[in-house]
């Protein structure tokens, strides 16, 4: 079965091999700024529209621990893309 926690790390190892077969100078006190303001922000967000009921997860798929209402499993998401996007900009803008 697939779960939530599976797939997270099939995301997070996919970005960890990106960056160790290419590696690219980040600065990651910024990114590391960002990161901690995007997961308050998820915690918040996520927690609200969990409580309104817009989005459920199968417990079954989850791990159990939570932030707020939100499960653990959604914070990886954050990660990835303060990590990803700022990578994949640097990647491109290095080539020109």
């Amino acid at each position: 079965m697939l779960t939530y926690v599976v797939l997270d790390l099939l995301v997070v190892a996919g970005l960890g091999g990106l960056i160790l077969l290419r590696p690219i100078g980040l600065p990651w006190r910024r990114v590391g700024l960002l990161c901690g303001v995007l997961l308050v922000t998820t915690a918040v967000f996520d927690s609200f529209i969990i409580w309104a009921k817009l989005v459920a997860y199968d417990p079954q798929k989850i791990l159990g621990w939570h932030i707020g209402q939100a499960p653990i499993e959604d914070f990886a998401y954050v990660l990835v893309a303060v990590v990803l996007i700022p990578y994949l900009w640097k990647f491109y803008a290095d080539k020109d």
